[in-house]
């Protein structure tokens, strides 16, 4: 994508967050701060593929594939100048990354973000609190396979948006 039509979706982006579309705070990160994040997002996917080769807990993988690919919303939001807000900061980082790749005609991306969202995160919360034996392995391969997809795209935008190699 041109940075031409970048600045056009950092335009939009900032005005849904000024009219209250978008539960955010503005946030200013330096280049080895996005990086790090990106750094963060292959760490839990690591995390979450030895989990499904371990295969004893598909819980703990589905929570990798999850945080993996969380982090790799916050970084793309962060790399535009904002970071969630408050109470459901992760459903708002995640609606406002699925809004990024909305704004770019990036359908089959914001559908498997949605899919994070509105699959695997209350899975997630289900596994983690209420019970889990809630999370199989079919489960837990779907939702790696989901999170692989959308950190791969994810991050390669937020190189793009901060010029990171």
């Amino acid at each position: 994508m041109n940075q031409a039509a970048l600045r056009e979706v950092r335009r939009h982006f900032t005005r849904a967050v000024e009219t209250g579309q978008f539960q955010l705070d503005s946030l200013a990160l330096t280049k080895r701060e996005l990086q790090d994040q990106l750094d963060l997002v292959e760490l839990h996917l690591g995390s979450a593929r030895a989990e499904a080769e371990r295969g004893v807990f598909p819980g703990a993988g589905l929570a990798r594939a999850y945080d993996a690919a969380v982090v790799a919303a916050n970084a793309v939001v962060a790399a535009m100048g904002y970071r969630g807000r408050g109470e459901g900061g992760h459903e708002n980082v995640l609606r406002a990354a699925a809004g990024i790749l909305h704004a770019l005609g990036e359908r089959s991306s914001r559908q498997d973000l949605e899919e994070v969202r509105q699959w695997m995160r209350p899975l997630r919360h289900s596994a983690q609190y209420e019970s889990a034996r809630m999370v199989t392995h079919a489960d837990m391969g779907a939702a790696l396979a989901l999170a692989e997809r959308t950190t791969t795209r994810l991050a390669a935008l937020t190189r793009q948006l901060a010029d990171l190699p």
